[in-house]
């Protein structure tokens, strides 16, 4: 009896060695359990493309992904198990993302900060103290110094994507503005850069207006002040006009400074690839020299030859500034300001223009060159 209990005692030892070993055996078949990743921060939180950007945490090892406001990094190191290197591409503000074998953890707070071009964040910066009037035509007419709107539109104006921002379309139409105050006035613009952004269809055939102030008292469609354009093809020609007065005010002498294709080493200038053409024009008065320019580019100079002295460019008040026309008495009446003659008898000029205008600036000073290329160069870039 002794005997058998040993026995027994035996192979019960042997099923519990038994069983235990089978236990042991189904915990090894699952898969290993690979640990969460967490995120606690990044640096620098705000960089410029092209930036590394560090980032700590804890599990990163494997990572297989990091992304900067949904948009993949250029490239990226794991370092160790806390620590990534990215480094930032195009990018975009918002979440900076990390996708790991055990998961994705995501942190907010990171700003992607835009290179500066030639020195300037946007159109803005550029000469600002001598800015006197802009027309984004963002969602209106609005001039934005004066926040005066036009009061007077003829034909099809509409606000669509444009240069920057939206923009003007002109389908037939002109708009003409109520007196600005910064414009209306005798010593507003002795010196003056005009600039804008603009589409115009290839082979206008008429002078087309693209911005004029129309002064009282003169006796023909020109402007104190204006830039006008036909266009060969898809070369433009410039026409830049000022009216000088005397020392009494009383005798004003006109100049049509034409800039066209073939007088200058550029031979005129040309739209960009998508249709659009930086215009700008300044005027120095000491000099009595007005310089036109195209996407930034000098084109060639013209001097105002009927100024006599002591004629000066003093703008006749009041006057009005009228975008897609020129003086004619059909919205200038006779006698008010001047004798200005009748659109059907100049069918040679716009009264009404198909082209779309934006970013229209109006300075009271010569733009440096420098300024001049800024100007283009933001504004290829949509700021």
């Amino acid at each position: 009896m002794k005997q058998l209990k040993k026995i027994c005692l035996a192979m019960g030892g042997a099923l519990l060695v038994l069983l235990n070993s089978c236990s042991k055996d189904d915990s090894d078949d699952g898969p290993p359990v690979v640990p969460a990743p967490t995120f606690a921060s990044f640096s620098p939180t705000q960089a410029e493309p092209g930036a590394t950007i560090t980032l700590t945490g804890t599990n990163f090892t494997g990572a297989t992904a990091v992304s900067f406001g949904g948009t993949a990094a250029s490239s990226f190191v794991v370092e160790n198990a806390t620590t990534i290197k990215a480094v930032l591409g195009t990018g975009a503000t918002g979440d900076v993302k990390v996708t790991t074998p055990g998961g994705t953890v995501t942190l907010p707070g990171f700003t992607v900060l835009v290179p500066k071009i030639d020195g300037y964040d946007n159109s803005n910066q550029v000469a600002a103290d001598g800015l006197i009037a802009h027309w984004t035509f963002d969602a209106d007419s609005k001039e934005s110094v004066s926040t005066k709107v036009a009061e007077k539109t003829v034909g099809t104006v509409a606000y669509e994507t444009g240069r920057i921002g939206k923009a003007a379309k002109l389908t037939g139409a002109y708009m003409i503005y109520p007196e600005i105050d910064a414009i209306n006035n005798a010593d507003a613009l002795a010196n003056f850069t005009v600039s804008m952004w603009a589409q115009v269809p290839d082979n206008t055939g008429t002078l087309s207006s693209l911005f004029q102030i129309n002064g009282k008292d003169f006796q023909d469609i020109w402007g104190l002040i204006g830039v006008a354009t036909r266009t060969n093809g898809n070369v433009y020609s410039l026409a830049g006009m000022t009216t000088h007065v005397n020392g009494t005010g009383t005798h004003p002498t006109y100049d049509a400074l034409f800039l066209n294709p073939g007088e200058t080493a550029t031979e005129g200038f040309t739209n960009d690839g998508d249709g659009w053409a930086l215009i700008t024009v300044t005027y120095d008065g000491p000099t009595n020299t007005m310089t036109y320019w195209g996407n930034g580019v000098k084109l060639g100079s013209r001097v105002a030859e009927n100024v006599v002295a002591p004629e000066t460019l003093a703008l006749l008040t009041p006057n009005k500034v009228s975008f897609g026309t020129f003086t004619f008495v059909d919205d200038f009446p006779d006698g008010q300001w001047g004798h200005p003659p009748a659109a059907a008898d100049r069918d040679w000029a716009s009264h009404g223009i198909t082209a779309t205008l934006d970013d229209v600036r109006v300075f009271n000073k010569v733009l440096t060159d420098a300024e001049i290329l800024a100007l283009a160069h933001l504004g290829q870039a949509g700021r």
